[in-house]
């Protein structure tokens, strides 16, 4: 199922203030949110939230501030969603590999990013990289 985004109807509210409002409530089905669908997953509660396409507008940052609720965000993109061939997104991260402490983000939803990591992880490891979850609640 694909998720939607959920921001309640409001007249008083600017449309910015209602998103801040609304983040995490990325809607599954009815009445289901990404934490609930991930709690299936590994149980816990809340998990760090992830910017859409990598935009963290200010009301949203302090959205979570406010909450205490962990951001989780990324250096270096894959540009594994481009549902290119496996071998030829690998010799794009091979021209222009990730450094020592990025963060990589790689999505879940394509065919080709287990296959990517197959071919890549151990050229990486072998270049002295370990790869470590992200610290927290969600490792």
């Amino acid at each position: 199922m694909r998720p939607s985004w959920s921001t309640p109807p409001t007249r008083t509210r600017s449309r910015r203030e209602s998103r801040a409002r609304s983040v995490g409530a990325m809607s599954y089905g009815p009445h289901t949110t990404t934490d609930e669908v991930l709690a299936g997953f590994d149980g816990l509660a809340q998990h760090p939230f992830r910017p859409p396409c990598g935009v963290l507008p200010i009301p949203l940052m302090l959205h979570f501030a406010l909450r205490g609720r962990g951001i989780a965000y990324w250096s270096f993109d894959s540009l594994d969603y481009q549902h290119r061939p496996t071998q030829e997104l690998a010799g794009l991260l091979r021209e222009k590999p990730p450094r020592a402490g990025d963060v990589v983000l790689m999505h879940d939803d394509s065919e080709h990013t287990m296959e990517l990591l197959e071919i890549l992880l151990p050229e990486w490891r072998a270049q002295g990289f370990a790869m470590d979850a992200l610290p927290g609640k969600a490792a």
